[in-house]
């Protein structure tokens, strides 16, 4: 085509050439029918960009459209038709867009274009196992009495052929390199002609023309080959097909066409062509045995079906065997006529559709459903749709479940379920599951040595617990704790090292004490949480953190969630953002009503906050602060989103004069004159802090209702 500029410049966009160099295509005569521009694409992922414009003898543009496509649309423009013959005389241009590929295009109108090609069939008339239909008026039949001859000729508005098609029915392209003229499959449609101008008792279709009255002509004749056939069961579409076909009176140019097919269908060589004695018919297959619906335990002993057994030929032909699974599932495979059922991890039920066919066609059909599931016992007892933690080894099994629906995510379905003994999928919770709770107090000293040794059953090689959830792959349920605790935990690991390595929005930890916890890592550690999304209620550490970069006693990383009622009493040490309860507080992230009472060390050091850049209110801190620089009593370092209200530390037990660690320019300790002060925080005394034993003083706004 040729290149479109603007002002000037080139825009990468070309015309369409409908021929001899003509760009726009006159309309000349005029429809009410939408003005449709297709294009070989796949349906819902074309990623080449057309558009369509209808524009007078002026270049004026009359209607456009001008829709994107660029991976997840249709490949379609449409404009609306005229009703009013608006667009007799104007023009059609088809534009390609910069970067689009060259595409086989079908333009129609419902009227008539100066510059046009055959093919108008479309649609479910012209898919490949269809019957397409055209329309001759019955009274132009040429021979005596209204009987056709082979002089007539198709209705004007008859859709011609032939249709070209470039995809599968799932999207997959006929030929993966050409979308032209010359790619796809050509189809010959239509297949055939059939009467119409037919009488009708039909109110209002006394005198029935159309395609629409040729296709139903067509079907009554399929009918009574149906018939003359013994019915569907034996013929099939194939044979369906030929006979109609076969039998056709030849009408148009010689043979078969693009306008009338194969010809006009005539009923009595139709019939003839499949009117068998019924002794020498070929019958379909027959079942003999049903297939049954199968259960199985995960790891149970392969099963094969011998589906020689099941079907049987009364012709005794040969028969093939070939299988449909919805959804799919590679534990169901075929070979020949061995069906093998292979139980896999446990997961939805599977239909299998199994299909034999005889060598012309005829087939019959059974279906049933094989379901893998690991057992029946409930691990929701109280049905709160937490499925029930008693053992360490449940707790590990988590990380195999990280949606918290009892349902295993991904291939390792064992481990989960040896922890689970004959636990049902969902686990029994009444309206799905959406977590877990602890119901019994766990302890990683499994030998009872009293410290963590390689008699532990959580060792692991001196490397400790493996946290659960992993880097964009966290922890995203609920976590009760029902007021339980966990001891003793112990990790020596790289990054993301906590009880949890990383959770989600959707998290919530609840109620749950860490007591005696050892955790070392490099970046991002905390005793309950190494990075969290989620939010962290009335929970508490106690124990020992260290690490690198991003450390807090009870979360290193606070990535958007709300802490609320928590605290840590842990010796916390590291490099950098290093602080007694949470190491960084993220820009969306609160801390509300929490304490930290652990000695803290590292740089960007505080008492509460290593690195602030969210809110804090109503929070305290009293462990000893110790750093060269940036070292504060509650924080080390206050962003500028970062936000504090009603918080303090105890200037005698933390060693600090500082509140906020960036607020002591020189690093020597004191806030000075010029230097600033941060808001909404305050060191008091031991004695000032324990003083108020109400509501009042620095307290006043404490009142906050934590428990509902």
């Amino acid at each position: 085509g040729t290149a479109l500029s603007l002002d000037g410049v080139e825009t990468g966009a070309v015309y369409h050439d409908f021929g001899g160099s003509v760009t726009r295509n006159e309309i000349t005569k005029d429809s009410p029918l939408p003005i449709v521009l297709q294009w070989a694409d796949p349906w819902g992922a074309s990623t080449n960009d057309y558009d369509l414009f209808l524009i007078d003898t002026h270049d004026t543009v009359l209607a456009s459209s001008t829709n994107t496509q660029d991976g997840s649309q249709d490949p379609i423009e449409y404009l609306a038709g005229s009703c009013s013959n608006a667009y007799q005389g104007a023009r059609l241009v088809i534009v390609k867009n910069a970067g689009a590929a060259d595409r086989y295009l079908r333009l129609n109108t419902g009227g008539t274009l100066a510059i046009a090609t055959a093919g108008q069939t479309f649609g479910h008339s012209a898919s490949q196992d269809a019957l397409g239909v055209a329309a001759v008026d019955v009274a132009d039949a040429g021979g005596t009495g209204g009987v056709f001859d082979g002089t007539e000729s198709v209705e004007t508005f008859s859709s011609d052929g032939l249709r070209r098609i470039f995809f599968e029915a799932d999207g997959t392209p006929i030929k993966a390199d050409n979308f032209s003229s010359t790619g796809g499959e050509l189809l010959q449609k239509p297949d055939l002609t059939a009467a119409d101008g037919v009488a009708t008792a039909a109110p209002g279709f006394a005198d029935f023309h159309g395609t629409s009255a040729a296709a139903p002509h067509a079907a009554g004749i399929a009918a009574l080959v149906l018939e003359a056939a013994g019915g569907p069961a034996h013929v099939t579409q194939s044979a369906l097909r030929t006979a109609m076909t076969g039998a056709a009176l030849d009408i148009e140019a010689m043979g078969v066409d693009r306008d009338s097919g194969a010809g006009i269908v005539m009923a009595p060589g139709a019939v003839d062509a499949v009117d068998v004695a019924v002794a020498d018919r070929n019958l379909a297959p027959t079942v003999t045995s049903t297939l049954i619906d199968r259960t199985f335990a995960p790891g149970a002993d392969t099963v094969t079906i011998d589906l020689g057994d099941i079907v049987d030929d009364p012709n005794d032909d040969t028969l093939t065997y070939t299988i449909q699974l919805r959804p799919d599932d590679p534990a169901v495979t075929l070979s020949g006529s061995s069906l093998t059922l292979t139980p896999a991890g446990p997961g939805p039920t599977v239909m299998v559709t199994v299909r034999a066919s005889d060598p012309d066609g005829l087939t019959r059909m059974q279906t049933f459903s094989v379901t893998v599931t690991a057992g029946n016992r409930d691990y929701d007892v109280d049905n709160d749709n937490l499925i029930e933690v008693s053992t360490l080894a449940q707790l590990d099994a988590i990380r195999y479940d990280l949606n918290g629906d009892g349902r295993v995510d991904g291939t390792t379905w064992m481990a989960y379920y040896s922890a689970y003994p004959m636990g049902a999928l969902g686990m029994g919770c009444p309206d799905g599951c959406v977590g877990y709770e602890l119901t019994a107090d766990l302890d990683f000293d499994t030998n009872d040595s009293g410290e963590p040794d390689a008699g532990d059953d959580y060792w692991n090689a001196g490397e400790g617990w493996d946290p659960i959830g992993e880097r964009l792959d966290g922890f995203d349920a609920t976590f009760e704790g029902n007021g339980r605790t966990i001891s003793h935990l112990f990790i020596d690991r790289d990054n993301y090292s906590g009880l949890f390595g990383e959770t989600g929005a959707a998290s919530l930890i609840r109620r749950l004490g860490l007591v005696g916890v050892d955790v070392t890592g490099e970046n991002y550690v905390g005793g309950l949480v190494a990075e969290g999304a989620g939010d962290i209620h009335s929970s508490y550490v106690t124990g020992i953190v260290s690490g690198g970069n991003v450390v807090g006693g009870l979360i290193g990383f606070n990535n958007g969630g709300t802490i609320a009622a928590s605290y840590a009493t842990v010796r916390v040490s590291g490099d950098e953002r290093v602080d007694g309860l949470v190491g960084l507080n993220s820009g969306a992230s609160r801390l509300l009503a929490c304490y930290a009472t652990g000695r803290v060390s590292g740089e960007e050091a505080g008492g509460l906050v290593g690195m602030n850049n969210g809110s804090v209110a109503a929070s305290y801190a009293t462990g000893r602060v110790l750093g060269a620089t940036d070292v504060g009593g509650l924080t080390g370092r206050n962003g500028i989103f970062g936000v504090f209200r009603s918080s303090y530390w105890d200037r005698e037990t933390s060693g600090v004069r500082v509140s906020v660690g960036t607020d002591d320019l020189d690093d020597d300790g004191w806030r000075e004159a010029g230097e600033a002060r941060t808001p909404g925080v305050a060191g008091w005394s031991t004695a000032a802090l324990q003083t108020p034993t109400s509501y009042d003083g620095i307290y006043r706004t404490w009142n906050l209702d934590m428990d509902g």
